[in-house]
Protein backbone atom coordinates (compact mmCIF):
# COMPACT_ATOMS: atom_id res chain seq x y z
CA UNK A 1 0.00 0.00 0.00
CA UNK A 2 2.16 2.96 -1.63
CA UNK A 3 1.52 6.53 -1.98
CA UNK A 4 0.48 5.71 -4.97
CA UNK A 5 -2.03 2.96 -4.46
CA UNK A 6 -3.16 4.83 -1.29
CA UNK A 7 -4.09 8.06 -3.37
CA UNK A 8 -6.11 5.92 -5.62
CA UNK A 9 -8.45 4.34 -2.90
CA UNK A 10 -9.18 7.10 -1.61
CA UNK A 11 -9.93 8.84 -4.62
CA UNK A 12 -12.50 6.12 -5.58
CA UNK A 13 -14.09 6.35 -2.24
CA UNK A 14 -12.62 3.83 0.03
CA UNK A 15 -12.41 5.95 3.34
CA UNK A 16 -10.42 3.04 5.21
CA UNK A 17 -8.03 0.56 5.32
CA UNK A 18 -6.80 -2.75 7.68
CA UNK A 19 -2.89 -3.46 7.53
CA UNK A 20 -1.74 -5.89 10.01
CA UNK A 21 1.29 -6.00 12.14
CA UNK A 22 1.91 -8.65 14.51
CA UNK A 23 4.71 -7.66 16.84
CA UNK A 24 8.15 -5.88 16.32
CA UNK A 25 10.03 -6.31 13.25
CA UNK A 26 11.05 -9.71 14.93
CA UNK A 27 8.27 -11.00 15.95
CA UNK A 28 6.13 -9.38 12.59
CA UNK A 29 8.84 -10.77 9.87
CA UNK A 30 8.63 -14.45 11.78
CA UNK A 31 4.83 -14.89 10.94
CA UNK A 32 3.97 -12.64 7.64
CA UNK A 33 6.75 -13.03 5.59
CA UNK A 34 6.95 -13.49 1.58
CA UNK A 35 7.51 -16.56 -0.29
CA UNK A 36 11.06 -15.45 -0.58
CA UNK A 37 11.47 -15.64 3.44
CA UNK A 38 11.84 -12.26 3.41
CA UNK A 39 10.08 -10.25 5.96
CA UNK A 40 7.76 -7.58 5.32
CA UNK A 41 7.69 -5.28 8.59
CA UNK A 42 9.87 -2.30 6.91
CA UNK A 43 7.94 -2.15 3.96
CA UNK A 44 4.40 -2.13 5.48
CA UNK A 45 6.00 1.04 7.91
CA UNK A 46 7.82 2.80 5.23
CA UNK A 47 5.11 2.36 2.78
CA UNK A 48 2.26 4.17 5.28
CA UNK A 49 4.91 7.09 6.32
CA UNK A 50 5.40 7.85 2.64
CA UNK A 51 1.65 8.93 2.29
CA UNK A 52 0.18 8.93 6.22
CA UNK A 53 0.59 12.70 6.52
CA UNK A 54 -0.76 13.60 2.82
CA UNK A 55 -3.62 11.59 2.03
CA UNK A 56 -6.92 11.45 4.07
CA UNK A 57 -7.41 7.35 3.69
CA UNK A 58 -7.65 6.24 7.40
CA UNK A 59 -5.55 3.04 8.62
CA UNK A 60 -6.28 0.98 11.07
CA UNK A 61 -3.38 -1.37 12.30
CA UNK A 62 -4.66 -4.44 13.19
CA UNK A 63 -2.19 -6.43 16.16
CA UNK A 64 -3.67 -10.01 16.67
CA UNK A 65 -2.76 -11.37 19.76
CA UNK A 66 -2.06 -14.72 21.54
CA UNK A 67 0.60 -16.29 23.52
CA UNK A 68 3.41 -16.12 21.36
CA UNK A 69 3.46 -12.42 20.78
CA UNK A 70 1.46 -10.32 23.74
CA UNK A 71 4.41 -9.95 25.19
CA UNK A 72 6.09 -7.88 22.55
CA UNK A 73 2.95 -5.86 21.34
CA UNK A 74 3.66 -3.56 24.04
CA UNK A 75 7.21 -2.54 22.43
CA UNK A 76 5.49 -1.94 19.01
CA UNK A 77 2.87 0.24 20.38
CA UNK A 78 6.21 2.42 21.38
CA UNK A 79 7.68 1.78 18.15
CA UNK A 80 4.97 3.10 16.13
CA UNK A 81 4.78 6.30 18.82
CA UNK A 82 8.67 7.04 18.14
CA UNK A 83 7.94 6.49 14.15
CA UNK A 84 5.66 9.55 14.90
CA UNK A 85 2.28 7.91 14.06
CA UNK A 86 0.39 8.57 16.72
CA UNK A 87 -1.74 11.44 17.63
CA UNK A 88 -3.16 11.15 13.82
CA UNK A 89 -6.72 11.78 12.79
CA UNK A 90 -5.91 8.99 10.23
CA UNK A 91 -4.34 5.89 12.01
CA UNK A 92 -4.86 3.79 14.95
CA UNK A 93 -4.37 0.37 16.22
CA UNK A 94 -6.45 -2.09 17.67
CA UNK A 95 -6.14 -5.89 19.15
CA UNK A 96 -7.91 -8.72 17.87
CA UNK A 97 -6.95 -12.27 19.78
CA UNK A 98 -6.22 -15.02 18.00
CA UNK A 99 -8.77 -17.90 17.67
CA UNK A 100 -9.27 -21.11 16.41
CA UNK A 101 -12.79 -21.45 15.28
CA UNK A 102 -12.50 -23.61 11.95
CA UNK A 103 -10.85 -26.90 11.11
CA UNK A 104 -7.37 -24.86 9.17
CA UNK A 105 -7.30 -22.81 12.28
CA UNK A 106 -6.47 -25.97 14.70
CA UNK A 107 -2.86 -25.67 13.97
CA UNK A 108 -2.40 -22.95 16.36
CA UNK A 109 -5.21 -23.79 18.92
CA UNK A 110 -2.12 -23.73 21.39
CA UNK A 111 -0.97 -20.40 21.34
CA UNK A 112 -4.26 -19.20 21.58
CA UNK A 113 -5.32 -17.18 24.84
CA UNK A 114 -7.72 -18.21 27.62
CA UNK A 115 -10.96 -15.38 27.57
CA UNK A 116 -9.88 -14.33 30.62
CA UNK A 117 -6.23 -13.87 29.37
CA UNK A 118 -7.74 -11.88 26.39
CA UNK A 119 -9.47 -9.36 28.54
CA UNK A 120 -6.79 -8.29 30.76
CA UNK A 121 -4.30 -8.09 27.82
CA UNK A 122 -5.89 -5.84 25.82
CA UNK A 123 -7.12 -3.73 28.36
CA UNK A 124 -3.80 -3.06 29.37
CA UNK A 125 -2.61 -2.56 26.00
CA UNK A 126 -5.98 -0.42 24.95
CA UNK A 127 -4.84 1.86 28.37
CA UNK A 128 -0.99 2.01 26.58
CA UNK A 129 -2.27 3.01 23.33
CA UNK A 130 -4.61 5.68 24.10
CA UNK A 131 -1.09 6.80 26.18
CA UNK A 132 0.60 7.42 23.24
CA UNK A 133 -1.54 8.58 21.14
CA UNK A 134 -2.54 5.63 19.00
CA UNK A 135 -5.97 5.40 19.86
CA UNK A 136 -8.61 7.57 20.88
CA UNK A 137 -11.17 7.31 23.71
CA UNK A 138 -15.03 7.08 21.86
CA UNK A 139 -18.70 7.04 22.74
CA UNK A 140 -19.83 3.38 21.64
CA UNK A 141 -21.56 3.21 18.23
CA UNK A 142 -24.69 1.89 17.67
CA UNK A 143 -23.28 -0.73 16.33
CA UNK A 144 -20.08 -2.77 17.83
CA UNK A 145 -17.86 -4.45 15.49
CA UNK A 146 -17.20 -4.96 12.26
CA UNK A 147 -19.06 -7.83 11.27
CA UNK A 148 -19.34 -8.31 7.64
CA UNK A 149 -22.11 -10.79 7.83
CA UNK A 150 -24.79 -8.88 9.28
CA UNK A 151 -23.77 -5.41 7.07
CA UNK A 152 -25.66 -4.93 3.97
CA UNK A 153 -23.16 -4.37 1.56
CA UNK A 154 -20.31 -5.26 3.62
CA UNK A 155 -18.40 -8.51 2.70
CA UNK A 156 -14.77 -10.42 2.49
CA UNK A 157 -12.19 -10.61 -0.52
CA UNK A 158 -10.37 -13.87 -0.20
CA UNK A 159 -7.19 -13.91 -2.83
CA UNK A 160 -8.79 -15.24 -5.43
CA UNK A 161 -11.87 -12.63 -5.64
CA UNK A 162 -14.40 -15.12 -4.22
CA UNK A 163 -16.27 -12.73 -1.68
CA UNK A 164 -17.95 -13.97 1.60
CA UNK A 165 -20.18 -12.68 4.27
CA UNK A 166 -17.93 -14.33 7.23
CA UNK A 167 -14.44 -14.17 8.33
CA UNK A 168 -14.43 -17.65 10.16
CA UNK A 169 -15.57 -19.28 6.34
CA UNK A 170 -13.21 -17.13 4.32
CA UNK A 171 -11.55 -20.88 3.20
CA UNK A 172 -14.51 -22.69 2.17
CA UNK A 173 -16.06 -21.56 -0.92
CA UNK A 174 -19.27 -23.78 -1.09
CA UNK A 175 -19.98 -20.44 1.42
CA UNK A 176 -18.85 -17.68 -1.29
CA UNK A 177 -22.00 -14.85 -2.20
CA UNK A 178 -20.03 -14.30 -5.46
CA UNK A 179 -16.81 -12.55 -6.91
CA UNK A 180 -15.29 -9.34 -7.40
CA UNK A 181 -14.50 -10.64 -11.21
CA UNK A 182 -17.91 -10.66 -11.50
CA UNK A 183 -18.48 -6.93 -9.84
CA UNK A 184 -21.76 -6.38 -11.55
CA UNK A 185 -23.42 -9.41 -10.78
CA UNK A 186 -22.05 -9.28 -7.20
CA UNK A 187 -24.38 -6.14 -6.97
CA UNK A 188 -27.22 -8.25 -7.49
CA UNK A 189 -26.39 -11.04 -5.03
CA UNK A 190 -28.86 -10.71 -2.82
CA UNK A 191 -31.80 -11.81 -5.64
CA UNK A 192 -30.11 -14.46 -7.10
CA UNK A 193 -27.74 -15.95 -4.44
CA UNK A 194 -28.82 -18.33 -1.96
CA UNK A 195 -25.55 -17.84 0.41
CA UNK A 196 -26.29 -14.16 0.39
CA UNK A 197 -30.32 -14.75 0.95
CA UNK A 198 -29.23 -16.90 3.94
CA UNK A 199 -27.15 -14.08 5.43
CA UNK A 200 -30.17 -11.78 4.93
CA UNK A 201 -32.73 -13.65 6.29
CA UNK A 202 -30.50 -14.43 9.71
CA UNK A 203 -32.13 -13.08 13.13
CA UNK A 204 -31.28 -14.21 16.46
CA UNK A 205 -35.20 -14.58 16.99
CA UNK A 206 -35.65 -17.71 14.91
CA UNK A 207 -32.46 -19.60 16.55
CA UNK A 208 -33.36 -21.40 19.47
CA UNK A 209 -30.26 -21.07 21.18
CA UNK A 210 -30.19 -17.25 20.70
CA UNK A 211 -33.63 -17.26 21.74
CA UNK A 212 -32.32 -18.05 25.23
CA UNK A 213 -30.37 -15.02 25.27
CA UNK A 214 -31.51 -12.64 28.49
CA UNK A 215 -30.53 -9.98 26.43
CA UNK A 216 -32.62 -10.25 23.50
Amino acid sequence: LNAEVAKSLYEHKISNVQITLDGTEKVHDARRYLLSKMGTFDHILSNILSWINEVSLSVSIRINIDKRNVEDVGDLLEYLAKMELNNKNNFRVYFSPVESTTSACKAIEEFTLEKTEIAKSIYKLYIKAIVLGLHEVVMPPGMLGLCTAVRKNGFIIAPDGECHKCFDLITFNKYSIGSILDYEKLLSLSIDNKNAQKWANFSPLKNDICKTCVIL
